[in-house]
């Protein structure tokens, strides 16, 4: 496989993301709603793909104590994935969660 179809293959699997695989990942249901989630950036190198993303929606329930404020808010994070077979293998990811928190409770 190429480091375009690589590339690629790791865009569509974030950006076609369903909200039920978002909510079961990050338990933000059913605090949040209508997320979106965009690749930003990459970058690949032999079998590896890194995935800049960021997740947007609406904040529309409590979430840790903190009440709805109808804002729209967003989450980034960084993943990187491993092309076995033509298939994505996930190698680690992180998130941005401390940002989020502060931005939701201001």
């Amino acid at each position: 496989m190429s480091i375009q179809e690589a590339k690629l293959l790791a865009k569509q699997k974030y950006e076609h993301f369903k909200q039920s695989d978002i909510d079961k990942s990050l338990a933000l249901c059913p605090a949040f709603t209508d997320f979106k989630i965009t690749v930003e950036k990459q970058i690949a190198e032999g079998s590896q793909v890194a995935s800049y993303w960021v997740m947007r929606g609406k904040h529309t329930g409590e979430y840790f104590g903190i009440p709805p404020s109808g804002r729209d808010v967003m989450l980034c994070g960084m993943a990187i994935d491993e092309v076995v077979n033509g298939k994505l293998a996930p190698v680690c990811s992180v998130m941005d969660f401390q940002e989020f928190l502060l931005r939701l409770a201001n």
